[in-house]
């Protein structure tokens, strides 16, 4: 029963709401039928475009005929139509679509890509997020109306030769948002246009500081770190600017912006007063201390990302966590069905999936499932064909099902393709890194900081090399511990490895502990680089390519701690 909250945006958005969710609930009990009609409206609808003509879409009247004709495609195969998109050519792609944006991909691994956003794809995108915050709220009725911090991206970077915007759909949606829920997030829908989010992390607290924040909202938990962090590295600052209604935000804002940020900032002695007491009693200044009220934090809880999970109470307490679901900047891949699980529903509504099992994935002839295909506790490569314009594209992410809703998987996210290492045969993935490092931190009481574990050259010892930081002193008997634990713990991760550690064709793992702040600093280099945003970057925590490492001890901005050379302790 929808809650009462919601009329405040009105019933009508509200029952709209909910038949979209009963309709995607009455598709999971018919996945494949649901598939195959998407598929074939999709490919009947852009038949007569260039894309369409040029790979025979009239002639595919079943799933089958498009799986046959249709070979696993990369993003380099699109380009050139995209190319041409770019320039006004809808048709290239698209029938009668009217192009709203390109989205533009977060640039963790390599440059950049554009994916087109339709009107099928943008009204998809927004049902999603609707399902989403319907499921959410219904939960959590009193968070509907009370303040949010929240992260997105820029709607709009750049724009094309025939003027399309390039930029981040979710930052596109979140403007058209109904205004009653614009109205509950700290900063202004447009604010990302125009503020990093390094300058959003201090609007995000000095707006904030004067509010009661519910529930705070990014898609990298790396990123709702680094904003928790802000709060007590900047405390002197942050209240005596309360104190005297001053901001010292060093984004260009225009001239709206300004206004809304003056009005926002008036002086409150009082409060300053009370974040005083805080600081002085707790000695320190994180969310948890000045936000009582924070009762959720939302943000990806699977894939390499949840090694900073455990990290989450520290600052925000004893939240609840509810994954964004699995996003792709190509489609909606699920839904969450509840908290604290990075879980979600396959949406067979927004997209026709297919899955190759991972030890096929180099096969030239592989095993190709459909959704009601899959096994439990099965990895996959996931293709997309979407109504962004791709076909059976491989986007090179791994997923694992953990259940089933209905007769639809539930899956959940493991990492990237690209970040497996495979010396002799082992294939450590990222994941399995990530699960590794979390167990022997917590059997060691180590606090971790950023890490990534990293092939060796051709003249090094053939063993991983785990370079950390770490966020407290220890001596050298813990090191020489936590690093056997690690070595241990990728064993139980990955059989292949211990058993190449037992034949001694492994050496053992090497530890090496780097200066704080190494990494990030080496991430922003990254993003530079690839003309990512921060707001979706994930940090790499393998990295098979030792030569993105060329300058990991290079210099780095005035306003970023620059790493000193490495002090290493090799177990």
């Amino acid at each position: 029963m929808l809650n009462f909250v919601f009329s405040l945006i009105g019933n009508f958005l509200a029952r709209k709401v909910n038949a979209q969710r009963m309709e995607f609930l009455e598709a999971t009990k018919r996945p494949r039928e649901t598939q195959h009609e998407f598929l074939q409206e999709l490919i009947g609808t852009h038949a007569q475009s260039d894309f369409g003509r040029d790979h025979h879409f009239s002639e595919m009247r079943t799933a089958a005929d498009f799986r046959q004709r249709m070979k696993i495609a990369e993003y380099e195969d699109f380009a050139p139509y995209i190319e041409r998109v770019k320039n006004g050519d809808t048709n290239a792609m698209f029938c009668n679509e009217q192009i709203i944006m390109f989205n533009l991909t977060s640039g963790t691994s390599n440059a950049r890509k554009f994916i087109p956003v339709t009107n099928r794809y943008l009204s998809d995108y927004r049902r999603g997020w609707s399902m989403w915050g319907l499921t959410t709220f219904e939960k959590y009725p009193e968070l509907f109306l009370q303040p949010k911090v929240s992260f997105g991206s820029a709607s709009r970077e750049f724009s094309t030769a025939a003027g399309i915007p390039c930029g981040s759909l979710s930052g596109l949606t979140v403007k058209m948002n109904p205004g009653v829920i614009r109205s509950t997030y700290c900063l202004p829908a447009d604010t990302a246009d125009h503020a990093d989010a390094f300058a959003r992390c201090y609007l995000n607290w000095r707006v904030g500081l004067l509010r009661n924040i519910g529930m705070g909202v990014a898609p990298n938990p790396g990123l709702l770190l680094q904003f928790a962090r802000y709060g007590n590295e900047h405390a002197d600052q942050l209240i005596r600017e309360v104190h005297d209604g001053t901001h010292s935000c060093q984004a260009v804002l225009p001239r709206h912006l300004q206004s809304w940020l003056k009005r926002q900032t008036r002086p409150n002695r009082k409060r300053a007063a009370e974040l005083d007491q805080i600081r002085s009693r707790t000695g320190r200044l994180y969310p948890v201390d000045v936000w009582p009220q924070l009762k959720l934090i939302s943000c990806w809880l699977g894939g390499p990302t949840r090694a900073y999970i455990p990290q989450i109470p520290e600052y925000f307490g004893n939240v609840a966590l509810r994954d964004i679901g699995l996003i792709s900047s190509e489609s909606r891949i699920s839904l969450p069905k509840e908290d604290n699980t990075p879980g979600g529903i396959l949406d067979v509504t927004s997209a026709y999936f297919e899955f190759i099992p991972v030890n096929e994935i180099d096969s030239p002839n592989p095993t190709v499932l459909e959704a009601a295909d899959l096994e439990t506790d099965g990895e996959y490569f996931l293709l997309m064909t979407t109504s962004s314009g791709l076909y059976r594209y491989n986007i090179h992410d791994v997923v694992r099902v953990i259940d089933w809703h209905e007769k639809t998987p539930i899956i959940e996210f493991l990492h990237k393709g690209s970040r497996i290492a495979n010396l002799f045969g082992e294939k450590l993935t990222e994941s399995q890194i990530v699960r590794a490092v979390g167990e022997a931190a917590a059997s060691s009481q180590l606090s971790m900081g950023d890490y990534s574990v990293v092939l060796p050259t051709a003249t090094e010892p053939v063993a991983y090399r785990a370079m950390v930081e770490l966020r407290e002193p220890v001596s050298p008997d813990e090191l020489r511990n936590f690093g056997q634990r690690l070595d241990e713990a990728i064993g139980r991760q990955n059989y292949l490895y211990e058993r190449k550690r037992k034949e001694g064709l492994l050496e053992p793992l090497q530890l090496i502990v780097v200066e704080r702040g190494s990494w990030r600093a080496w991430d922003l280099r990254q993003l530079v680089r690839n003309r990512g945003t921060m707001d979706q970057y994930k940090h790499p925590f393998l990295i098979t390519d030792r030569t993105l490492l060329a300058d990991f001890n290079g210099d780095v901005s005035n306003d970023e701690p620059k790493p000193t050379p490495m002090a290493q302790e090799v177990v």
